[in-house]
Protein backbone atom coordinates (compact mmCIF):
# COMPACT_ATOMS: atom_id res chain seq x y z
CA UNK A 1 0.00 0.00 0.00
CA UNK A 2 1.27 3.56 -0.93
CA UNK A 3 1.55 6.17 1.95
CA UNK A 4 0.51 9.24 0.07
CA UNK A 5 2.32 11.58 3.14
CA UNK A 6 5.81 10.03 2.43
CA UNK A 7 7.44 13.06 0.42
CA UNK A 8 10.76 12.40 -0.43
CA UNK A 9 12.78 15.59 1.16
CA UNK A 10 13.89 17.28 -2.02
CA UNK A 11 10.33 17.50 -3.30
CA UNK A 12 9.51 19.60 0.09
CA UNK A 13 10.78 22.76 -1.23
CA UNK A 14 8.75 22.09 -4.59
CA UNK A 15 5.91 21.68 -2.74
CA UNK A 16 6.27 24.72 -0.75
CA UNK A 17 6.42 27.37 -3.20
CA UNK A 18 3.82 25.29 -5.27
CA UNK A 19 1.17 25.84 -2.12
CA UNK A 20 2.69 29.32 -1.59
CA UNK A 21 1.83 29.93 -5.42
CA UNK A 22 -1.78 29.23 -4.80
CA UNK A 23 -1.94 30.62 -1.34
CA UNK A 24 -2.20 28.08 0.62
CA UNK A 25 1.37 28.82 2.62
CA UNK A 26 2.61 31.59 4.29
CA UNK A 27 5.53 33.28 2.44
CA UNK A 28 8.80 33.88 4.34
CA UNK A 29 8.66 36.64 6.18
CA UNK A 30 4.64 37.51 5.71
CA UNK A 31 2.36 37.55 8.67
CA UNK A 32 -0.76 37.37 7.97
CA UNK A 33 -2.50 38.16 11.80
CA UNK A 34 -1.69 40.22 14.84
CA UNK A 35 -2.76 40.45 18.18
CA UNK A 36 -3.53 43.83 19.67
CA UNK A 37 -1.97 44.43 23.15
CA UNK A 38 -3.15 46.68 25.71
CA UNK A 39 -0.64 49.21 27.94
CA UNK A 40 -1.89 50.96 30.63
CA UNK A 41 -4.24 53.27 28.78
CA UNK A 42 -2.77 52.64 25.19
CA UNK A 43 -3.06 50.37 22.40
CA UNK A 44 -0.13 48.66 20.66
CA UNK A 45 -0.53 47.30 17.02
CA UNK A 46 3.19 46.14 16.55
CA UNK A 47 4.98 48.92 18.27
CA UNK A 48 2.00 51.49 16.71
CA UNK A 49 0.82 52.65 19.98
CA UNK A 50 -2.19 55.04 20.15
CA UNK A 51 -3.22 56.43 23.15
CA UNK A 52 -6.89 57.51 21.86
CA UNK A 53 -6.40 61.49 22.73
CA UNK A 54 -6.23 62.94 19.07
CA UNK A 55 -8.10 61.35 16.08
CA UNK A 56 -4.52 60.88 14.50
CA UNK A 57 -3.46 58.69 17.65
CA UNK A 58 -6.90 57.15 17.73
CA UNK A 59 -7.07 53.42 16.57
CA UNK A 60 -9.48 52.97 14.01
CA UNK A 61 -10.49 49.31 12.62
CA UNK A 62 -13.18 47.58 10.12
CA UNK A 63 -14.22 45.08 12.38
CA UNK A 64 -14.50 41.56 10.07
CA UNK A 65 -17.11 39.98 12.11
CA UNK A 66 -19.32 40.09 15.25
CA UNK A 67 -17.20 39.75 18.68
CA UNK A 68 -16.72 36.51 19.18
CA UNK A 69 -17.97 35.33 22.80
CA UNK A 70 -16.60 32.71 24.76
CA UNK A 71 -16.29 31.70 28.56
CA UNK A 72 -12.54 31.33 29.28
CA UNK A 73 -10.14 31.18 31.90
CA UNK A 74 -5.60 30.50 31.62
CA UNK A 75 -4.83 27.48 33.54
CA UNK A 76 -1.66 27.84 35.87
CA UNK A 77 0.55 24.55 36.84
CA UNK A 78 -1.12 24.79 40.31
CA UNK A 79 -4.21 25.08 38.78
CA UNK A 80 -4.66 22.43 36.42
CA UNK A 81 -2.88 20.22 39.86
CA UNK A 82 -6.24 21.04 42.02
CA UNK A 83 -8.89 20.67 38.96
CA UNK A 84 -7.14 17.20 38.17
CA UNK A 85 -6.28 18.34 34.58
CA UNK A 86 -2.79 17.85 33.68
CA UNK A 87 -3.22 18.53 30.17
CA UNK A 88 -4.86 21.54 29.95
CA UNK A 89 -2.11 23.45 31.77
CA UNK A 90 -0.58 26.34 30.67
CA UNK A 91 -3.16 26.59 28.05
CA UNK A 92 -6.47 28.63 27.94
CA UNK A 93 -9.30 27.29 28.27
CA UNK A 94 -12.37 28.16 26.47
CA UNK A 95 -15.97 27.50 25.39
CA UNK A 96 -17.40 29.68 22.56
CA UNK A 97 -20.74 30.18 22.60
CA UNK A 98 -20.87 30.56 18.41
CA UNK A 99 -19.79 26.90 18.14
CA UNK A 100 -23.01 24.58 18.55
CA UNK A 101 -20.70 21.91 19.93
CA UNK A 102 -19.48 24.01 22.40
CA UNK A 103 -22.11 26.80 23.10
CA UNK A 104 -20.60 27.34 27.27
CA UNK A 105 -21.28 24.09 27.77
CA UNK A 106 -18.47 22.17 26.60
CA UNK A 107 -14.94 23.16 26.32
CA UNK A 108 -12.97 22.96 23.93
CA UNK A 109 -11.01 20.02 24.69
CA UNK A 110 -14.31 18.54 25.34
CA UNK A 111 -14.36 19.12 29.10
CA UNK A 112 -18.17 19.53 30.29
CA UNK A 113 -18.53 23.45 31.92
CA UNK A 114 -21.40 22.38 33.58
CA UNK A 115 -19.96 20.65 36.26
CA UNK A 116 -16.81 22.17 36.21
CA UNK A 117 -15.75 23.68 39.63
CA UNK A 118 -14.79 27.24 38.35
CA UNK A 119 -17.70 27.69 35.87
CA UNK A 120 -18.81 30.79 35.44
CA UNK A 121 -22.14 30.36 37.69
CA UNK A 122 -20.13 29.96 40.76
CA UNK A 123 -19.56 32.64 43.40
CA UNK A 124 -16.00 32.71 43.71
CA UNK A 125 -15.51 32.19 47.29
CA UNK A 126 -16.65 28.30 45.84
CA UNK A 127 -13.88 28.22 44.28
CA UNK A 128 -11.32 25.87 44.94
CA UNK A 129 -8.33 27.74 43.55
CA UNK A 130 -6.30 30.82 45.23
CA UNK A 131 -8.38 34.48 45.14
CA UNK A 132 -11.06 32.78 43.67
CA UNK A 133 -10.30 32.54 40.42
CA UNK A 134 -12.91 30.93 38.05
CA UNK A 135 -14.01 30.95 34.37
CA UNK A 136 -15.34 34.59 32.44
CA UNK A 137 -17.38 35.98 30.28
CA UNK A 138 -14.79 37.30 27.57
CA UNK A 139 -14.28 37.99 23.68
CA UNK A 140 -12.45 38.00 20.67
CA UNK A 141 -12.61 41.35 18.45
CA UNK A 142 -11.19 40.57 15.03
CA UNK A 143 -10.77 44.06 12.68
CA UNK A 144 -8.95 45.58 10.22
CA UNK A 145 -6.51 48.43 10.73
CA UNK A 146 -7.97 51.06 8.92
CA UNK A 147 -7.87 54.89 9.18
CA UNK A 148 -11.39 56.53 9.61
CA UNK A 149 -12.68 56.41 6.27
CA UNK A 150 -11.86 52.85 5.97
CA UNK A 151 -8.73 52.55 4.06
CA UNK A 152 -6.31 49.66 5.30
CA UNK A 153 -3.72 50.62 6.82
CA UNK A 154 -1.83 47.09 6.51
CA UNK A 155 -2.90 43.51 5.22
CA UNK A 156 -2.96 41.33 8.24
CA UNK A 157 -6.20 40.53 10.54
CA UNK A 158 -6.05 41.79 14.18
CA UNK A 159 -7.40 40.71 17.08
CA UNK A 160 -7.61 42.50 20.74
CA UNK A 161 -9.15 40.51 23.84
CA UNK A 162 -11.98 42.10 25.66
CA UNK A 163 -12.12 41.26 29.68
CA UNK A 164 -15.59 40.83 31.04
CA UNK A 165 -15.72 44.96 31.37
CA UNK A 166 -14.62 45.31 28.00
CA UNK A 167 -17.65 42.58 27.06
CA UNK A 168 -19.91 44.57 29.16
CA UNK A 169 -18.91 47.77 27.69
CA UNK A 170 -19.89 45.99 24.58
CA UNK A 171 -22.94 44.92 24.73
CA UNK A 172 -23.95 45.17 28.52
CA UNK A 173 -25.73 42.50 30.60
CA UNK A 174 -28.85 40.40 30.42
CA UNK A 175 -30.49 42.42 33.46
CA UNK A 176 -29.43 45.32 31.97
CA UNK A 177 -28.57 45.72 28.29
CA UNK A 178 -28.61 49.47 27.65
CA UNK A 179 -25.63 50.40 29.67
CA UNK A 180 -22.22 49.83 29.15
CA UNK A 181 -19.44 49.33 31.69
CA UNK A 182 -17.80 53.09 31.94
CA UNK A 183 -20.46 54.83 29.71
CA UNK A 184 -24.09 55.59 30.00
CA UNK A 185 -25.09 53.19 26.47
CA UNK A 186 -23.22 50.26 25.52
CA UNK A 187 -21.65 49.64 22.00
CA UNK A 188 -24.48 48.06 20.61
CA UNK A 189 -26.66 50.47 21.89
CA UNK A 190 -25.14 53.48 19.89
CA UNK A 191 -24.30 51.51 17.00
CA UNK A 192 -28.39 50.78 16.79
CA UNK A 193 -28.22 54.52 17.09
CA UNK A 194 -25.92 55.04 14.49
CA UNK A 195 -27.40 52.91 12.24
CA UNK A 196 -31.05 54.14 12.58
CA UNK A 197 -28.72 58.14 12.19
CA UNK A 198 -27.55 56.52 8.78
CA UNK A 199 -30.67 55.04 7.20
CA UNK A 200 -33.09 57.53 8.33
CA UNK A 201 -35.38 57.23 5.43
CA UNK A 202 -36.07 53.49 7.30
CA UNK A 203 -38.38 52.60 10.09
CA UNK A 204 -35.95 52.10 12.79
CA UNK A 205 -35.98 48.43 13.42
CA UNK A 206 -35.13 47.89 9.33
CA UNK A 207 -32.40 50.32 10.22
CA UNK A 208 -31.10 48.55 12.91
CA UNK A 209 -31.25 45.57 10.84
CA UNK A 210 -29.21 47.06 8.58
CA UNK A 211 -26.78 47.81 10.67
CA UNK A 212 -26.64 44.68 12.23
CA UNK A 213 -26.34 43.18 8.58
CA UNK A 214 -22.94 45.43 8.17
CA UNK A 215 -21.37 44.51 11.08
CA UNK A 216 -22.17 41.12 10.38
CA UNK A 217 -20.65 41.36 6.70
CA UNK A 218 -17.43 42.97 8.05
CA UNK A 219 -18.28 46.75 6.95
CA UNK A 220 -18.23 48.79 10.37
CA UNK A 221 -15.70 51.24 11.37
CA UNK A 222 -14.78 51.49 14.57
CA UNK A 223 -12.87 54.01 17.21
CA UNK A 224 -10.96 51.75 19.70
CA UNK A 225 -10.13 53.67 22.88
CA UNK A 226 -8.82 52.53 26.77
CA UNK A 227 -10.56 53.71 29.92
CA UNK A 228 -9.06 53.04 33.03
CA UNK A 229 -10.68 52.29 36.32
CA UNK A 230 -10.41 51.42 39.63
CA UNK A 231 -11.96 48.41 41.27
CA UNK A 232 -10.65 47.83 44.94
CA UNK A 233 -7.08 47.58 45.01
CA UNK A 234 -5.83 47.42 41.54
CA UNK A 235 -6.99 49.33 38.01
CA UNK A 236 -8.04 47.87 34.83
CA UNK A 237 -8.96 49.03 31.53
CA UNK A 238 -11.93 48.74 29.88
CA UNK A 239 -12.18 49.11 26.01
CA UNK A 240 -14.05 51.58 24.46
CA UNK A 241 -15.61 50.80 20.78
CA UNK A 242 -18.02 53.62 18.71
CA UNK A 243 -18.86 53.47 15.29
CA UNK A 244 -17.58 56.11 13.29
CA UNK A 245 -18.20 55.26 9.40
CA UNK A 246 -19.99 52.30 7.18
CA UNK A 247 -19.36 51.25 4.04
CA UNK A 248 -22.01 51.17 2.47
CA UNK A 249 -23.26 49.06 -0.81
CA UNK A 250 -25.37 50.67 -3.59
CA UNK A 251 -26.40 47.11 -4.70
CA UNK A 252 -27.52 46.30 -1.14
CA UNK A 253 -30.62 43.77 -1.40
CA UNK A 254 -33.26 42.59 0.84
CA UNK A 255 -30.97 40.93 3.30
CA UNK A 256 -31.38 43.28 5.76
CA UNK A 257 -34.96 42.84 6.07
CA UNK A 258 -34.69 39.19 6.49
CA UNK A 259 -31.99 39.93 9.23
CA UNK A 260 -34.39 41.88 11.33
CA UNK A 261 -37.17 39.19 11.55
CA UNK A 262 -34.44 36.32 12.21
CA UNK A 263 -34.16 36.45 16.46
CA UNK A 264 -31.04 35.08 17.28
CA UNK A 265 -30.07 33.90 21.10
CA UNK A 266 -27.70 35.91 23.16
CA UNK A 267 -25.48 33.48 25.00
CA UNK A 268 -25.77 36.34 28.04
CA UNK A 269 -28.95 35.27 28.65
CA UNK A 270 -28.10 32.16 30.03
CA UNK A 271 -25.33 33.61 32.11
CA UNK A 272 -27.93 35.92 34.01
CA UNK A 273 -26.84 34.96 37.31
CA UNK A 274 -22.95 35.90 36.71
CA UNK A 275 -21.83 38.24 38.96
CA UNK A 276 -21.37 41.40 36.50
Amino acid sequence: MTNALATPGDNKNLITEALRDLGLASAQGDQQWGRAKINGTTLDLDGNVFTGSSEELTLYGRLIDIPLEYQGMWIEAGDASILERPDAAEGFCKSYYHEASQGGNTAEDGTSCKTCPVRPRIKREDSPLDGGKKCSWRADVLFKWTDKLGQEQDGRDWTLSLATTSVIQMKGTSSDPTHGYVTDENYMHTLAKFGIGIFKDDDPKLAIAKIGAMLKSGRVINSFKVVQKTGGPRNFPVIVMEPVNVILDENEAEAPKKLASEAVADPAEDLSDLPF
